[in-house]
């Protein structure tokens, strides 16, 4: 996986970045991110999004 930051993704060029899943302690990141990059999200705490990110595995 790969961590990034002060990021807004929505924004982000999440296609350009290869991404099909993300983690995230946003709640609007979460709402919003599958329906304007079309990447499914997950919304949990900071540790469980580093976890994903370690192990490529959401948790939850």
């Amino acid at each position: 996986g790969r961590v990034v930051a002060d990021t807004c993704m929505v924004v982000a060029p999440v296609e350009e970045l290869g991404l099909r899943a993300l983690a995230t302690n946003s709640a609007k990141a979460a709402f919003y991110a599958p329906s304007h990059s079309g990447v499914s999200a997950r919304f949990g705490a900071l540790a469980q999004c580093l976890d994903a990110a370690r192990t490529g595995r959401w948790g939850g």
